[in-house]
């Protein structure tokens, strides 16, 4: 029970028991009065009656006696006159029955009034004639003590009722404060650390809420330092201090894992840029300039690679940078190496090798063909970067022919106005192996093959077709979901990918708003996965698309997460459901302790967030094992189970 509600009986007790009380004390006063009043009033009827029956008692003048007490009896204030000679005869006697009408029964067997009587003798001169008795009738004074009870009664609840609607609006302003204690409460939970500016006046509940704004902000301090110290060592382990790019670490972890996922697969330029000479200016002009100019050469690919939000830059070792480009046409590769090394060597000699692929596979070693390219670049002082292409190995998942950039727009436009998309659902365990929900993912046909997102999306971005392929993937999941299917009756949460463009598009916000809207069951029943680096491009915009999904059943979940700087921020003011720390820290989860400290550390900012986390890539035991080991909530890849058509 609530405080309020039981202040609210607090009062009511007292007001009861002061209405009992003061109806107790009024109503037996007045039936004290009353008692009086009566008594006195039968012995002056008594009296009056007997002085005025002296003659006609003498004379023995019956009608006269009968008249007489009739003319008093009758006005109804006597219950009994009765008249009795000396040999005590009953000369005249007249009764009433007790009869009281408009009192209940109840207040007269409660409020029991004695039968005050009066006495007096009839007298002639100095002779006895007899005796006269008058008793009171109680009925006008049981009507005039219910009269009281009732006026006392509502009068009495007229002001209770008023005192109630003051008690309750002076409880509510006390309270106000707590209630403020509540929601503050409810936004620490929700990762929010507001301070109640506006102190209450009264002194218990003004040190209660100072006591809570301390404590928030000591919290705050708290979380904060923590992800700061996360932040820190995590950039410290796999970024570099000169540029602020990754380091060589992060992009060998992070190319391993693209080739093992299903963003892997499609086309694919490696590039190996090497600074000429930085070795000779760090021994001429000393290590600041090499650094000044390393920080220079930095930013220009940097600006360079901003039109390519899937493309992976590192500093690869002192004097060498490594950038991997999806999801471009040689000749695309050409025109860029052209733009990139036309502003690089404006500032430093500069050489690159390339190594190019249409299918990106683990069967490929991009790096030693880049770093063979970039040792016949540095002998050609005209162009100063050479490509060396791979062959092209068809297989499960990659393309069936080569196609050129409008090839590909006709051929996705074609298999979404036919709806050729197929969708295959793989489980995403909780620790104790139970499914926890499974993630939708995208095929494609392609002559005899099936086409894995890796391949053909970049494509879908590049065209702006992501946002359509998007609502003809949910209408899918939303027709599946319909038909049913193998574990219909259990209706498992189903995950479904988004792009960053369609999260960051008004008409896709409105679009999918809607259709949650319109179905419920359908919406509590979806988990939408964004990749954490769409929050780089409008955390805004993320944070209401959020918003909207759980106001309609729905959650969202940060996919590849991990891979930001600044990863940790993210999880402080977002309203999500769930994450997934990428592949590349899992990939090398067991052996490296880095990768352990990141996870475990994100593992307790997470629960301190209420927000559960899984790894993605999982394809051994040792590295589920590590997951476990390390506190996760559960994981998902091959080792846990594979894509599966049409089960769900």
């Amino acid at each position: 029970m609530s405080l309020f509600r039981q202040s609210i009986l607090v009062v009511t007790a007292l007001i009861a028991s002061l209405l009992v009380g003061n109806l107790y004390v009024s109503v037996n006063n007045a039936r004290d009065y009353l008692s009086q009043q009566m008594q006195v009033h039968a012995e002056d009827a008594a009296t009056s009656l007997a002085f005025s029956l002296s003659r006609a008692a003498q004379e023995n003048d019956q009608a006269l006696l009968n008249s007489m007490v009739d003319i008093i009896f009758d006005r109804g204030y006597y219950r009994l006159i009765e008249f009795r000679d000396l040999n005590d005869k009953e000369v005249i006697r007249r009764e009433l029955p007790v009869s009281i009408e408009g009192v209940p029964s109840w207040f007269v067997n409660t409020l029991l009034l004695p039968e005050p009587q009066g006495r007096a003798e009839v007298v002639s001169g100095w002779y006895r004639l007899g005796e006269l008795k008058v008793v009171s009738h109680p009925g006008y004074a049981y009507r005039d003590l219910w009269r009281v009870f009732v006026e006392q009664l509502q009068v009495f609840l007229a002001i209770a009722l008023l005192c109630y609607l003051l008690v309750g609006l002076g409880l509510r302003f006390l309270f106000r404060p707590l209630k403020l204690l509540e929601l503050q409460a409810d936004a620490i939970a929700r990762r929010e650390f507001p301070v109640q500016e506006q102190l209450p006046k009264t002194p218990e509940l003004r040190s209660i809420v100072v006591a809570m704004n301390r404590m928030v902000m000591k919290l705050k301090d708290l979380f904060q330092e923590q992800v700061e110290l996360s932040e820190t060592l995590h950039r410290q382990s796999w970024v570099d201090s000169v540029t602020g790019l990754p380091n060589r670490r992060d992009f060998d972890a992070r190319l391993d894992a693209l080739t093992r996922s299903e963003r892997g697969g499609g086309a694919a330029a490696l590039l190996l840029l090497h600074v000429n000479g930085l070795q000779a200016l760090n021994d001429v002009e000393g290590r600041e300039s090499g650094d000044d100019l390393l920080a220079q050469l930095a930013g220009i690919i940097r600006e360079q690679l901003e039109p390519y939000s899937e493309a992976i830059v590192a500093r690869r070792s002192g004097a060498d940078f490594s950038v991997l480009l999806p999801a471009l046409s040689e000749d695309e590769v050409r025109v860029f190496m052209g733009g990139l090394l036309g502003r690089l060597r404006a500032c430093a000699d500069v050489s690159s090798g390339v190594a190019y692929t249409q299918a990106l596979t683990l069967k490929h070693q991009m790096l030693p063909v880049a770093d063979l390219a970039l040792r016949q670049a540095q002998g050609r002082s005209e162009s100063g970067w050479a490509m060396l292409p791979e062959g092209l190995e068809s297989g499960r998942g990659l393309p069936a022919v080569v196609r050129q950039a409008q090839d590909w727009r006709e051929f996705l436009q074609n298999v979404l106005s036919g709806g050729l998309i197929q969708l295959h659902f793989q489980p995403l365990v909780g620790s104790d192996r139970t499914l926890e929900h499974y993630e939708i993912l995208c095929r494609i046909p392609d002559g005899d093959d099936l086409l894995q997102a890796g391949v053909f999306w970049p494509m879908l971005e590049r065209f702006n077709l992501a946002l359509e392929m998007d609502q003809k993937v949910i209408e899918l999941v939303r027709q599946a979901c319909m038909a049913g299917g193998p574990n219909a009756a259990q209706k498992p949460s189903l995950c479904v990918n988004l792009s960053p463009s369609s999260v960051l598009s008004p008409s896709f916000f409105q679009w999918l708003d809607q259709l949650l809207a319109n179905d419920r069951e359908f919406a509590e029943r979806l988990l939408f996965e964004v990749p954490e680096t769409c929050l780089a491009a409008s955390r805004d915009v993320v944070q209401a698309f959020a918003q909207m999904l759980v106001s309609r059943g729905a959650g969202l979940s940060l996919d590849h997460f991990g891979l930001g700087i600044r990863a940790f921020s993210y999880l402080q003011s977002l309203p999500l459901t769930c994450l997934k720390v990428d592949q590349s820290f899992i990939r090398q989860l067991p052996a490296q302790a880095d990768n352990q400290f990141f996870v475990r550390s994100l593992v307790q900012i997470a629960r301190s967030c209420d927000i559960a986390i899984y790894a993605e890539g999982i394809e051994t035991e040792d590295e589920w094992q590590s997951v476990l080991d390390l506190g996760l909530n559960g994981g998902q890849g091959y080792f846990l189970g594979e894509p599966k058509v049409h089960k769900f």
